[in-house]
């Protein structure tokens, strides 16, 4: 058994115990290496309780990968919703947000951004629940966008979620030390010439 995208508030404290010891894990070592042993050894819960609830590790994956993303929309979007209120100023105040989370000692990225960029977590049910948070990102520039009065706002919102799933997947040790930065002044460019053009 499993839950469907976003409705992790559903579990029980068992299954949130299992989830949230899973997710430590996943961060410390990876979800490739992620140790049901491990992760029921931890909690106390046995293995076979385990797969009482998730049939199999492909499900139990995409459950933590859910669990971590229904964590991060709450956190992320409740802190840009509080710093603005019009649509544009939401954009700016998310990729600013993004880029000063990236540099802080506590940035871990996100599963689901994880697995976007690892194609052996990619399977069926896993890429369904990373495939969902990426869309609920694309949705929201694209959306904000739109109410901005941006002609083509799908259009320039696709340009931004590469990139800002890059960001997200945590990888800047390995790639670059500053790609929130880098995706920062990408995104006010691509919003000042946009936003510009609409007001001319």
């Amino acid at each position: 058994m499993t839950t469907p995208p976003g409705n992790n508030g559903m579990a029980t404290k068992k299954q949130r115990a299992l989830l949230k010891e899973a997710r430590t894990q996943a961060y410390k070592h990876g979800l490739n290496r992620l140790s049901l042993q491990t992760v029921a050894r931890n909690t106390g819960i046995s293995k076979r309780t385990l797969y009482r609830y998730y049939r199999n590790r492909e499900a139990f994956l995409a459950a933590v990968m859910d669990f971590d993303g229904a964590a991060w929309c709450e956190w992320f979007f409740d802190a840009i919703r509080e710093q603005a209120d019009m649509p544009a100023q939401r954009l700016y105040a998310f990729f600013e947000t993004l880029a000063l989370w990236e540099q802080s000692d506590d940035f871990r990225g996100c599963l689901f951004a994880c697995a976007l960029f690892n194609a052996e977590l990619m399977t069926d049910e896993p890429a369904a629940v990373a495939r969902h948070y990426a869309e609920r990102i694309r949705a929201f520039i694209s959306e904000n966008m739109r109410r901005a009065g941006i002609t083509d706002p799908d259009d320039v919102a696709e340009t931004l979620l590469l990139p800002t799933l890059a960001v997200l997947s945590g990888t800047r040790p390995r790639v670059n030390k500053h790609t929130g930065h880098h995706l920062l002044t990408l995104a006010t460019a691509l919003l000042d010439r946009h936003l510009t053009a609409e007001n001319e």
